[in-house]
């Protein structure tokens, strides 16, 4: 047993910090620009100082072989409210308005 362990203090603010994020893409995102506007936003709510590594583009995948029902769906649900509607998930499970 090792007292006072430095690479793990006790009740100290660690000098630096480490996040994972999962995004989730709309099918269009221009994932390519993710990196950039994380790092606006960041300095926007006075983080300008953090780093950002290169992000993996996991940008959504064009709907599959049920494009036209989605289409009709979303057609159908903007003619009613007046708000175009996104599609959420490449799968096409939900859509938002």
């Amino acid at each position: 047993m090792r007292l006072r362990q430095p690479a793990a203090p006790v009740n100290a603010i660690p000098p630096a910090a480490r996040a994972t994020l999962h995004p989730r893409f709309v099918v269009g995102t221009d994932a390519s620009r993710m990196r950039e506007h994380l790092l606006a936003h960041l300095a926007r709510h006075g983080f300008g100082d953090i780093t950002v590594s290169e992000l993996v583009d996991h940008a959504g995948h064009p709907p599959g072989p049920g494009q036209r029902l989605r289409t009709l769906a979303m057609q159908a649900i903007e003619q009613h409210t007046g708000i175009r509607p996104s599609l959420c998930c490449p799968t096409g499970a939900r859509l938002t308005v």
